[in-house]
């Protein structure tokens, strides 16, 4: 979307969600859900996760964020 001063918004066509499982899938990334949306999606807490967590299986330093949302990483595996 571009706006009449010349600057550009990113608008995402699909969830933030799964955009980032996309973008760590494409640049060989080792990923998985974070804690607490493994323990929502076995039913084992009726408590949502507010935010996108995840866990890194390997390194990766960089930050992923649009539409004023990040990516966080489960106990800062992306720091190691």
């Amino acid at each position: 979307m571009s706006f009449k001063n010349g600057r550009k918004k990113l608008v995402l066509r699909e969830s933030f969600e799964d955009v980032v499982m996309e973008a760590f899938n494409k640049m060989g990334i080792k990923w998985e859900l974070g804690t607490a949306i493994q323990e929502y999606n076995r039913g084992n807490t009726t408590q949502v996760p507010s935010s996108f967590i995840i866990k890194l299986k390997n390194r990766f330093r960089g930050k992923i964020q649009a539409e004023g949302r990040t990516v966080i990483f489960e106990d800062n595996t992306n720091a190691r």
